[in-house]
């Protein structure tokens, strides 16, 4: 076939279907007219070849001209006359309508939540090639590295480009303005090169900052920025005060940028400053574990080959320091899956549940078609008895089933954009990637395809039922010969299809319902009716001294039990389950002791706290106000002499009970055992 002669074949299929014979008939006479004129296409020039083909494409405008025709095309009746039929029963199509469009919408919604935390990718470069290093051990909830072990995998380990560490914390914002605490993050100096991530303004850290006495050099989130500095270019260079030290702003990150969080409790940092470990520190505590480590792999490098080199790092590590380092093995963990590890079977049983609403909407809808088809065969038996071939029936109906769908997906996509910003207020705050939940171009794509397919499937049976009328009975009216009691079947067999899927949901939301009452009746081995907290920093010059912030909490506790209304004060390193976490490694006197040794969180008191948290004690005595100061002079001491004793530092005389030692070699006495409840607290 000539070239210009194909292409005019192509461009007929936008032609109208009955204007086409003609319209490609005409072109092609024309083309072979004026080919002969100039010679056989073989003998053509090129200029003539390509004047041929030219006006080949001129003859795509000509096929545009034409589309108005198309409204006489069968697929425009069929539109036309399946809007008239919706038109004529305004309730089955509003029920129709409403019923798939709940369907369609949670789906919808889901599918923005499951594309924003699985789908998308994480804003990094080459993201593939980030992970999490840390023990494979599952005894320990959060696996956190220590700065000397991070030092040496930094320096050792062949199989990463970078590697770099962070661990969250507060920090108090004074100064300029009212004071305020923020989120704060602090990381190694090549954190933000490791992410492949750039601040918005200004510069990152450098190595040569990221030393024991380097500069104090800051970098503030966007919010933070725009809140406190009111979005100034010249906040650059400014230096603030925090937690009683001066820092100089260098830079502020990009408003998209979405920070690293911890497993266990979710922080959005306010600002990021270095944690300033290097090899001049003597790391006198090598079990003391409180970093993240994160690092990238080198191009071609894969996890497998990097695991085995992390591991390779921790056992010479294991037999320089045989007491200090446990022998679990390292594993690596994709970032991704870090991030969405604890989420991802929640939110993939979530879709397979909307997936069954949308079943259940689509056999009622079937069921509602199904219906509407025994009162319309006379009209479906007229259509095919004035030459409708059964092709065509199928298509009329199937069309009718694209026009509901094409509506319930227009209404689900209303739904899901009230239902998408819902659901990102509810979710919890460890979730962090759901704050990009939104109907993007691939959200919209999925409720198209969704759409189509619901058409599909509740309107297939229908269709299929209306090609096998009985023409001569339906024609007659004779009833008893009519296609009623297949119709009736099909239904049956829908309406037993439907409640399935809704006894399958009915027991899964039954049995969720059951697990969360639970979870709600489980005492929390305390009583937090009417208790209120309050968080209180105390920084500056006057709270230098453990023994000024002794006695300024004894102060303020004593202030705030002297109001009305008030049974008892307390104050307290942290709240139980808010998040927060001291977590320290312990082995008994007169134990053998080794990597395996246990750890505890720990929580620093005063002693009115068991009262104010109503936590009961199942053996020995509570704290008395004579060891109220014990944790202060111990610290104090512990600043000159390491293995100064509690005993030797605060008085308190031996008691039966035993002696527990410390990770960082500091002692403390045993005097008391509080219930099972309490300790899970």
């Amino acid at each position: 076939m000539r070239p210009h002669l194909w292409l005019i074949a192509f461009i007929g299929l936008i032609v109208p279907r009955h204007l086409r014979a003609d319209w490609r008939q005409e072109w092609e006479a024309e083309l072979r007219y004026r080919e002969r004129l100039l010679a056989e296409w073989d003998r053509l020039d090129w200029r003539n070849k390509f004047e041929l083909l030219r006006r080949s494409l001129a003859a795509f405008w000509d096929a545009l001209w034409l589309q108005p025709e198309r409204w006489e095309d069968e697929m425009f009746q069929d539109l036309r006359y399946g809007i008239r039929m919706l038109r004529k029963n305004p309730g089955f199509t509003f029920v129709a309508a409403l019923t798939l469009s709940l369907g369609i919408g949670a789906n919808t919604a889901i599918f923005s939540v499951v594309n924003a935390v699985l789908l998308r990718s994480l804003p990094y470069r080459d993201p593939d090639r980030l992970v999490m290093v840390n023990y494979s051990r599952s005894r320990v909830p959060d696996d956190f590295a220590l700065a000397a072990e991070f030092l040496e995998w930094r320096d050792q380990a062949k199989s990463f480009g970078q590697i770099a560490a962070y661990r969250f914390d507060t920090a108090d914002l004074t100064g300029d303005g009212e004071p305020e605490r923020l989120d704060a993050c602090f990381v190694s100096a090549d954190l933000f090169t490791t992410l492949g991530v750039a601040p918005a303004l200004g510069r990152a850290f450098t190595q040569a900052e990221d030393t024991a006495g380097g500069a104090q050099a800051v970098i503030l989130s966007d919010g933070l920025w725009r809140r406190r500095f009111n979005a100034d270019p010249s906040a650059i260079g400014r230096v603030i005060s925090m937690n009683d030290l001066q820092f100089t702003i260098i830079g502020v990150m990009p408003q998209t940028f979405e920070p690293l969080i911890s497993e266990r409790f979710y922080r959005r940092a306010d600002m990021w400053a270095l944690v300033g470990y290097d090899r001049s520190q003597p790391f006198a505590c090598r079990s003391c574990q409180h970093l993240k480590a994160i690092a990238r792999t080198k191009v071609g490098v894969p996890l497998e080959a990097a695991i085995q080199d992390i591991e390779a790092v921790q056992r010479q590590l294991l037999r320089e320091y045989p007491a200090e380092y446990s022998p679990d093995p390292m594993t690596a963990v994709p970032l991704a899956r870090v991030l969405t590890g604890d989420v991802r079977p929640a939110l993939a049983v979530l879709m397979g549940a909307v997936a069954f609403v949308l079943l259940i909407a689509c056999a009622n809808v079937a069921n509602l078609m199904l219906a509407r088809l025994a009162r319309r065969e006379h009209d479906l038996a007229l259509r095919a008895a004035l030459g409708a071939s059964r092709g065509r029936l199928v298509r009329q109906l199937l069309v009718e089933s694209a026009l509901v769908a094409a509506g319930s997906a227009a209404l689900g996509v209303a739904v899901s954009a009230v239902a998408v910003p819902a659901l990102v207020r509810l979710a919890p705050a460890t979730m962090s990637r759901m704050t990009g939940a939104n109907l993007d171009l691939r959200v919209l794509g999925f409720s198209v395809m969704l759409s189509i397919a619901t058409a599909f499937v509740f309107g297939l049976v229908p269709a299929i039922r209306a090609s096998r009328i009985n023409l001569q009975a339906s024609i007659h009216g004779d009833t008893r010969k009519t296609a009623h009691a297949p119709t009736s079947m099909a239904r049956r067999v829908l309406v037993a299809a439907d409640v399935a899927l809704a006894v399958v949901l009915l027991i899964g939301a039954g049995l969720m319902i059951k697990s969360v009452g639970r979870l709600l009746d489980v005492h929390p081995g305390f009583d937090p009716d009417r208790v209120l907290t309050m968080q209180i920093s105390m920084v500056g010059q006057p709270y230098r001294k453990d023994e000024a912030v002794a006695a300024k909490t004894e102060a303020m506790v004593a202030k705030l039990r002297s109001l009305p209304g008030v049974e008892a004060v307390a104050a307290a390193g942290q709240i139980p389950l808010s998040g927060g976490m001291d977590r320290w490694g312990f082995h008994v006197e007169g134990r053998p002791s080794g990597p395996d040794d246990p750890s505890v969180e720990r929580y620093s008191i005063t002693p009115d706290y068991f009262a104010v948290m109503r936590i009961p004690l199942r053996r020995g005595r509570l704290f008395t106000a004579r060891v109220f100061h014990a944790p202060y002079a111990l610290r104090a001491a512990r600043l000159t002499e390491c293995h100064t004793t509690l005993v030797e530092a605060a008085g308190v005389p031996p008691s039966p009970w035993a002696h527990a030692c410390f990770s960082d070699g500091v002692d403390v006495e045993v005097f008391g055992l509080a219930p099972e409840a309490g300790e899970r607290s």
